[in-house]
């Protein structure tokens, strides 16, 4: 047997093959994401999928059943990196504050991108154009995912409601899901204006925030 920093090469191996299947796990799926975004969802086949991962379609359905579960995990991707950082924001901030830094965060990043806001959108349009019996067949088919939209964003919720239970307030699911929706709508409203013409700026996306945060009545 051999070792290799006081530890066995073959104790070691597991950890190393779970790593190779992470990342084969993520190529698959930005691959999927890439060419949704950039060629339509008509070309977006397992066999071109496999090709630009370069895996083989055979090796593509080790990790997912079909092309939508790709989706679904890339956007459980970015459920998980905002509940990083509604995990690691400062103490005292207001949870609306924690909002529209998140927000920015996915304005500024570029586009195209797999983790830009322009995938988050149209990744979210593509599901939801999806026939409802089939969506939900897509939640429950996967071992380890929820069973519905709500469920699906349900670690961002309990995210915000444990940052609130150490600031000594209380958040309900509905007000939570209401803060999640306004990371994911308002910096596209912004995204769309800058496509059709307008020049949109991360100081337009914190004034939304802030006109959000002010009530809506603030319009007249």
């Amino acid at each position: 047997m051999s070792y290799e920093g006081g530890k066995s090469v073959e104790a070691a191996t597991p950890g190393l093959r779970d790593r190779k299947k992470a990342e084969t796990r993520e190529r698959i799926a930005y691959a999927a994401v890439d060419l949704l975004i950039n060629e339509g969802v008509e070309n977006a086949t397992i066999a071109k999928i496999a090709e630009k991962a370069d895996i083989s379609p055979r090796t593509f359905h080790n990790y997912f059943p079909h092309r939508d579960a790709t989706l679904l995990f890339t956007l459980n991707q970015f459920v998980e990196e905002m509940v990083r950082a509604v995990n690691t924001a400062q103490p005292g901030q207001q949870l609306i504050s924690i909002a529209e830094n998140i927000a920015v965060d996915f304005f500024n990043r570029t586009t195209g991108s797999p983790n830009s806001i322009q995938t988050l959108s149209r990744l979210a349009d593509h599901l939801l154009s999806i026939p409802a019996q089939a969506r939900t067949e897509l939640f429950t088919e996967n071992e380890g995912f929820p069973r519905n939209a709500v469920e699906f964003f349900s670690p961002l919720v309990e995210a915000f409601q444990r940052y609130s239970e150490r600031e000594g307030q209380a958040l309900n699911t509905a007000h939570a899901l209401l803060l999640i929706n306004s990371i994911m709508v308002v910096p596209t409203v912004f995204v769309e204006l800058n496509e059709g013409g307008e020049c949109a700026t991360e100081k337009e996306i914190r004034g939304a925030f802030q006109l959000l945060a002010g009530g809506l009545s603030q319009l007249g």
